[in-house]
Formats: structure tokens, sequence, C-alpha cells
């Protein structure tokens, strides 16, 4: 899918979009790295190093 920027609301079909970045650290001091993707059709999590 071509990358474009993001639109306001809801999605019915997959987009090649970032959404909603957010950057967690736990307790023990490793950071994850939250986001939507697809149109809000997924939900990402990774760790940072």
């Amino acid at each position: 899918m071509p990358v474009m920027s993001s639109l306001r609301g809801e999605m019915n079909s997959p987009f090649n979009e970032l959404r909603d970045p957010y950057i967690l650290s736990d307790v023990d001091g490793k950071e994850y790295f939250f986001y939507a993707g697809g149109g809000e059709q997924a939900i990402g999590i990774a760790l940072l190093k």
C-alpha cells in the first residue's frame, strides 16, 4: 500500500498509516512503542532497545 498521511476518523479498509503512537516505560526500565495501524484495524507493540 502507498504511504499516506493519516486521515481523521476510523477507516473501513486497510491503509498504510501509523496512528496514536505512545512510548511506555515499565517499572524495570524497558520501553515499549504502542501504535494503531492499518486505518485502526491493528494494534502494534514493539520493545525498544
